[in-house]
């Protein structure tokens, strides 16, 4: 008498109802696990790639969050806050800073359109024609300010 056969008369003796603890797999379950260990090797390979391709900003140069850029330019345009840049307004003193705002997330952060756009409560669309218009707007005032026009 083998092992086995020993095994399985003792188990059907004392636990009938009961089926084998580790059954062979089937060849599609066989092939799902193959290709689940696979793809957690690759996922591990990507990790160690991404970690070592990793670099890290001095500490003196870490850039700027979206929130600290609304409140930079808030403070500088003398807004009460931040937040009255998210207001869906189009009075010039509400305009002018909300667009350099978006220019400047999208000059100083590595933020996609949509995530800028989302930041504020606005379409990427809208983030596209303001960094247009502050950038048009600055060429503007530095020609004006160098050809003399400038009142102040």
């Amino acid at each position: 008498m083998s092992i086995e056969s020993h095994y399985a008369e003792v188990r059907a003796k004392f636990f009938p109802r009961s089926r084998p603890i580790v059954k062979e797999p089937s060849v599609y379950a066989r092939r799902a696990i193959e290709a689940g260990l696979v793809q957690l090797k690759q996922d591990k390979i990507l990790r160690a790639v991404e970690k070592a391709l990793e670099v890290k900003a001095p500490a003196g140069d870490t850039p700027l969050s979206m929130m600290e850029i609304a409140k930079d330019v808030a403070k500088k345009h003398g807004l009460k806050s931040w937040r009255e840049l998210m207001k869906h307004q189009r009075a010039r003193e509400i305009v002018f800073p909300r667009q350099e705002a978006m220019w400047r997330c999208r000059d100083e952060t590595n933020q996609s359109l949509p995530a800028i756009a989302r930041f504020f409560g606005f379409d990427h669309t809208t983030v596209v024609h303001a960094c247009r218009a502050h950038e048009k707007r600055m060429t503007f005032d530095c020609g004006k300010r160098e050809s003399g026009l400038d009142a102040t």
